[in-house]
Formats: C-alpha cells, sequence, structure tokens
C-alpha cells in the first residue's frame, strides 16, 4: 500500500471565521499539506482562483488542487462559492474537488451539497480521521463528472453502477455521451440527454507519483494522524480564548437586542452567526456542550417573532451556559455540574415556550 506525500499539495481554505480558517490550516499542515491559501469569504475566494490562473506568482501557488469550503458565510456563502466555481465561465477549473463543510448536516442539506457539485461533504464538529477519510476519498476514488443541461458536477451516485435513467425518461446507451477531455462542449445536441466525463487520478500523481498502482487505494504517511491530534490539543487554549471573545460579542449583541428591540432581526443575525461558529468546533476540543448550547442558539434565533422580555432571557441563559462551561473547562457531559446546567437551560426553554407558543 502507498504512502501518500501531501506535501505537493495546494489547498484554499475558506471560511469567515479567522479560528476555524487557522484550525483547519494548522491541522492541514499536520497531515503534511504545505501550500495552503485562506480566504474569509466566497468572493476573496473567487479572487484567489481567478488569479491563480493569471498571475499565480501574486496568489503564491501555481494551482489549487482542493478547495474546502464553510457553507455559511457572508456576503458570498459556500453554495455560492460552488455556484461559481462549476459553472461560471471565469471559473478557472470547474473539476477543482471541493469539500463542503457546515455544521448543518441534515441529511437535506448534504443531498443540497451533493446537488450543488461539491465531491464531499465534512460535518462540524469535524474529527482528524473524518477530515483524512475525506481527503484519501478524493485522491483513491475521484468520482466521474456528469454534465446535462441542469447540473454539472461529480456523479451523485457513489456505486458504480451502469448509468440508466429509465426511472425518468425512456433513454438509452446512445442518450450518454462518454467525454474523454476536460473540454466541454458549448451546446447539447437533441438527442444526448448526458456527458459523462471519466474521472482522472490527478491528485493521486501528485500524493503518489506518476506509475503509482492505480488499482491498490493508499494510506497516509506514519504519524502525521497523531501529529494533527497533537495540533488539536495544542490549539484548546486558543479555542477557550475564542469562545471567551464570541462570548464578549454575543453578550454585546444581546445587549443591544434589549436596547433597541424593533432592531431584533439585525442583533438575531449576529447572534445567529456568532452561535454558528460556536456550534461547529466544540466536540473537536472536547466541549460537546458548547456545540449543543450554540445549536440551540442558532435555532432560536432563526425563528421570526418580535421578541418579548422571556425571550431575552432564553437567549441570556444559553450565553451565560455557555460562558459557566468555559470557564469552568466543562468537558464532555460535565457530570453532575453539566447536568446541572442543561437542567436549568432545559426548564428555561420549557418555561417560555409553555408561556407563548400556542
Amino acid at each position: 500500500m502507498s504512502a501518500y506525500d501531501l506535501e505537493r499539495l495546494s489547498v484554499l481554505i475558506v471560511d469567515d471565521s479567522p479560528f476555524a480558517r487557522a484550525l483547519m490550516g494548522r491541522v492541514l499542515r499536520s497531515l503534511g499539506i504545505r501550500q495552503i491559501i485562506a480566504a474569509s469569504d466566497g468572493s476573496e475566494a473567487i479572487h484567489y482562483l481567478k488569479n491563480v490562473a493569471t498571475n499565480p506568482q501574486k496568489i503564491g501557488v501555481q494551482r489549487f488542487d482542493i478547495v474546502i469550503s464553510d457553507w455559511t458565510m457572508s456576503p458570498v456563502d459556500g453554495a455560492m462559492l460552488l455556484k461559481w466555481l462549476r459553472r461560471h465561465k471565469d471559473s478557472p477549473d470547474r473539476f477543482i474537488p471541493f469539500i463542503m463543510v457546515s455544521a448543518q448536516a441534515e441529511p437535506e442539506k448534504v443531498r443540497e451539497a451533493r446537488d450543488l457539485g461539491a465531491n464531499e461533504f465534512l460535518a462540524k464538529p469535524f474529527s482528524i480521521n473524518g477530515l483524512a477519510t475525506k481527503l484519501l476519498q478524493l485522491i483513491d476514488r475521484p468520482r466521474p463528472f456528469v454534465y446535462t443541461r441542469d447540473y454539472f458536477g461529480p456523479d451523485r451516485r457513489r456505486s458504480q453502477q451502469p448509468i440508466g435513467f429509465n426511472n425518468r425518461r425512456h433513454a438509452t446507451k446512445d442518450d450518454i455521451a462518454l467525454l474523454h477531455t476536460p473540454k466541454l462542449p458549448a451546446v447539447f445536441p437533441d438527442h444526448i440527454f448526458a456527458y459523462y466525463i471519466r474521472s482522472n487520478m490527478r491528485l493521486r500523481d501528485i500524493v503518489a507519483g506518476l506509475g503509482a498502482d492505480q488499482k491498490e487505494p493508499g494510506q497516509l504517511q506514519d504519524g502525521v494522524l497523531e501529529a494533527a491530534e497533537l495540533e488539536l490539543t495544542a490549539m484548546e487554549t486558543d479555542y477557550a480564548d475564542w469562545v471567551r471573545g464570541t462570548v464578549d460579542k454575543l453578550n454585546q449583541a444581546h445587549l443591544a437586542l434589549r436596547q433597541h428591540p424593533k432592531n431584533h432581526w439585525k442583533y438575531f443575525k449576529i447572534i445567529n452567526e456568532l452561535a454558528h461558529d460556536l456550534r461547529g468546533e466544540g466536540q473537536t476540543f472536547g466541549y460537546p456542550l458548547v456545540t449543543d448550547f450554540g445549536k440551540s442558539l442558532f435555532e432560536y434565533t432563526r425563528m421570526n417573532i418580535q421578541p418579548d422580555e422571556k425571550f431575552l432571557d432564553l437567549l441570556h441563559a444559553h450565553i451565560e451556559s455557555i460562558q459557566v462551561i468555559i470557564r469552568e473547562k466543562i468537558k464532555g457531559n460535565g457530570g453532575e455540574i453539566g447536568k446541572t446546567i442543561v437542567a436549568t437551560l432545559d426548564a428555561a426553554k420549557r418555561k417560555w415556550e409553555q408561556q407563548t407558543l400556542p
């Protein structure tokens, strides 16, 4: 089994959270990847992608081999970036492997990412093994691309079965055109339902070298997973500092919400985005309660309601709970202290729901 050297890979990280960008960058470096560019949202990522094709010296890399992008960003999110990459005429490479990352990992969200043309979906909080598995999937099992009138991206079927569309329309093998070049036709003849572009092993050639066995899957080099786990441990203090800073921002937004309730949508948005970030990283560092409370706060601030005093108290109970978890370094389920915090927050939720919801 080949041991892959990831040093020659170039990765574009896209995330509007500075901490999340730093986290992903340090983990990727510990796995052996040396060429990493980070963008703060989809618009900056598009800038880098355009310039790497025309002026790579300015960007500092000759190409991007993989894009790893968070979904929820502003103003240009991961979905908009992926659509541009797969469909826009200015895209430098519509075949670039794309890993969509999101704390919203419900099945419908995963399907949406797949239908947009993502190669892989990585749920937050992610593990080192989970990230490594996605990278190896791109290297060892790249899926062929499918080009239809309304879709372009990796084959949405994981298993390599004969192509058939009889469940949608009467079709024969003549309806499918096999392309041996990445150059896409400008128009569809009436008799063609889809173009099928065979997968290439470019990433494998980069990490294993030309002439490597194409049938036998490889593995990461010895010690890199352990090094990545140590990198996470080293970032734990940074994570706690980041959460404290995020809690300060939550308290500021909550205070502004109390003072300006008529502009609640503005402060809901701020709290919602901060809560989304919190739900994404907690479990990675052993703080699953931060993930749980962040997710709950995220869901409540998605509600289209005019906040009253009881609702403001409920939001504040979430913020206080997260603050206590970090201040007291309550990891895992927190034992008896954790149970008390969870029970107190659950009671606050029930009290508001019983008094407010029909």
